[in-house]
């Protein structure tokens, strides 16, 4: 049931209020200011100094999670911009590396939210609704509109 929900909402969003219809831009730019705010709470209470601590033996390591965490907004940019993402092209400089501080964690944070809130402020509707898709080498591993990738991405 979650799933339908989800996806009633990526084909159209509702306003708060009164039901309306609300733009994807303007649902979007609301997701990520709320993602923004989860992550630095998150990343606040990362201890220094664990990276290569498990929270079990088939985890990620902690300092990579963490990063994962700290970059997952960015990714917004990266749909809008592009029309796709090759993880053995283009996508190779988006794999998550460990970042040491905490300080370097919020900057990552910072960083993709400012991308991934100016590729949303200055898209249109129309291009929200295009194609955009994940592939590895020529097999494409997901594709859909942007907004449903963009939605589920999170």
């Amino acid at each position: 049931m979650s799933y339908m929900r989800n996806y009633l909402v990526v084909v159209r969003p509702e306003g708060l209020t009164g039901g309306s219809a609300m733009e994807f831009k303007r649902y979007f730019l609301e997701q990520l200011e709320s993602e923004a705010e989860a992550s630095r709470k998150v990343i606040e209470r990362v201890p220094e100094g664990q990276n290569g601590w498990k929270p079990h033996e088939r985890s990620m390591e902690m300092g990579k999670l963490a990063a994962l965490v700290a970059t997952m907004p960015g990714w917004v940019a990266v749909m809008i911009d592009h029309d796709e993402l090759d993880l053995n092209g283009n996508g190779k400089a988006f794999q998550t590396k460990a970042l040491e501080t905490r300080a370097e964690l919020l900057a990552a944070l910072e960083s993709g939210v400012a991308a991934s809130r100016k590729a949303l402020e200055n898209t249109t509707e129309e291009h929200l609704m295009k194609t955009w898709r994940l592939k590895m080498d020529s097999q494409v591993l997901s594709e859909g509109p942007r907004t449903f990738t963009i939605r589920t991405a999170r």
